[in-house]
């Protein structure tokens, strides 16, 4: 049976990380070319048969476990613990997580969402916040029973209302996924050091 995730009990374990992804999964990607030898390896987990980031993950040596609808993350808690996980990173991963699986990995669950939240939570963050003229950026918060609703744990703001003007909004999407791909890698890295939990 599974059971709530206590942080003292990884205390003295080197941290695993699950990663969720359900499409490009680039910044799965980006995050597996930093991990550091010697640490334990990610385990990943895909909601999309269909996801082009199965195909990067297999690229780099990596087999992601499938899951399917409807999604039982009683099974799913059980089968991360015993891979010995420790810690989530939902990577553009485009289902909301029961509010029971992210109380159990509560502290130990963080979501890389593409806006200044709390400002424009939930779905096309980008595109909502360059229609509006308004700040554009990325943040890296906690993963709690309310969606986007968790505390920031990084936040930058990539564009400011009024600087982007004269760009497309597909050219300030894809500046700003290349700041994600920066700022989850140097988020895990920390992480993994002992510099942020």
């Amino acid at each position: 049976m599974s059971k709530n995730i206590n942080p003292q009990d990884f205390q003295d374990q080197p941290q695993k990380w699950a990663l969720f992804f359900s499409g490009r999964g680039n910044n799965m990607r980006a995050l597996l070319r930093v991990h550091p030898e010697g640490a334990p390896r990610p385990f990943l987990v895909c909601n999309n048969a269909k996801a082009e980031g199965i195909a990067k993950a297999k690229e780099l040596g990596y087999e992601p476990h499938l899951i399917k609808a409807p999604y039982d993350y009683k099974a799913l808690a059980q089968l991360l613990q015993e891979q010995g996980v420790t810690h989530i990173f939902l990577l553009g991963y485009m289902r909301i997580v029961p509010s029971s699986f992210a109380s159990q990995w509560a502290n130990r669950i963080f979501n890389l969402h593409p806006s200044l939240l709390p400002l424009y939570p939930g779905l096309d963050s980008i595109k909502r916040a360059f229609l509006n003229h308004d700040d554009i950026g990325v943040t890296i918060h906690h993963v709690t029973e309310g969606v986007d609703e968790g505390e920031a744990v990084m936040q930058k703001c990539v564009f400011p209302k009024g600087s982007y003007s004269h760009m497309t909004f597909s050219e300030v999407e894809d500046f700003v996924h290349r700041w994600e791909y920066q700022m989850v890698t140097e988020f895990y890295l920390n992480t993994l050091q002992g510099q942020q939990t």
